[in-house]
Protein backbone atom coordinates (compact mmCIF):
# COMPACT_ATOMS: atom_id res chain seq x y z
CA UNK A 1 0.00 0.00 0.00
CA UNK A 2 1.77 3.26 -0.95
CA UNK A 3 0.40 5.97 1.48
CA UNK A 4 -0.54 8.44 -1.21
CA UNK A 5 -2.87 5.80 -2.38
CA UNK A 6 -5.21 5.13 0.46
CA UNK A 7 -8.35 3.84 -0.42
CA UNK A 8 -11.35 3.17 1.77
CA UNK A 9 -12.71 -0.37 0.39
CA UNK A 10 -12.72 -1.61 3.29
CA UNK A 11 -8.73 -2.87 2.87
CA UNK A 12 -7.07 0.22 4.07
CA UNK A 13 -7.40 2.13 6.79
CA UNK A 14 -5.36 5.16 7.07
CA UNK A 15 -4.81 7.91 9.61
CA UNK A 16 -3.25 11.06 8.73
CA UNK A 17 -3.83 13.36 12.36
CA UNK A 18 -2.73 11.28 15.29
CA UNK A 19 -1.30 12.64 17.96
CA UNK A 20 1.96 11.09 19.50
CA UNK A 21 1.23 8.37 21.51
CA UNK A 22 0.72 4.79 21.56
CA UNK A 23 -2.09 3.13 20.17
CA UNK A 24 -4.06 -0.35 20.24
CA UNK A 25 -5.27 -1.90 17.36
CA UNK A 26 -7.25 -5.16 16.57
CA UNK A 27 -8.63 -6.88 12.82
CA UNK A 28 -10.09 -9.41 11.76
CA UNK A 29 -10.28 -10.93 7.94
CA UNK A 30 -12.98 -13.97 9.35
CA UNK A 31 -10.32 -16.24 9.99
CA UNK A 32 -7.05 -14.08 10.84
CA UNK A 33 -7.21 -12.11 13.73
CA UNK A 34 -4.38 -8.93 14.63
CA UNK A 35 -3.96 -7.14 17.84
CA UNK A 36 -0.75 -4.92 19.14
CA UNK A 37 0.05 -1.44 19.39
CA UNK A 38 1.78 1.14 17.51
CA UNK A 39 3.55 4.02 18.74
CA UNK A 40 3.57 7.55 16.61
CA UNK A 41 5.70 9.96 17.42
CA UNK A 42 6.20 13.77 16.32
CA UNK A 43 7.67 13.89 12.92
CA UNK A 44 7.15 10.37 12.36
CA UNK A 45 5.04 8.82 10.24
CA UNK A 46 4.83 4.61 10.92
CA UNK A 47 3.32 2.09 8.40
CA UNK A 48 1.80 -0.72 9.55
CA UNK A 49 0.74 -3.62 6.80
CA UNK A 50 -0.98 -7.01 8.71
CA UNK A 51 -0.46 -9.82 6.53
CA UNK A 52 -1.56 -13.62 6.76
Amino acid sequence: MEIYNCSRDNSNACFFDLYPGSYTYNASDGGTNWEGTITVTEGNCPILELSY
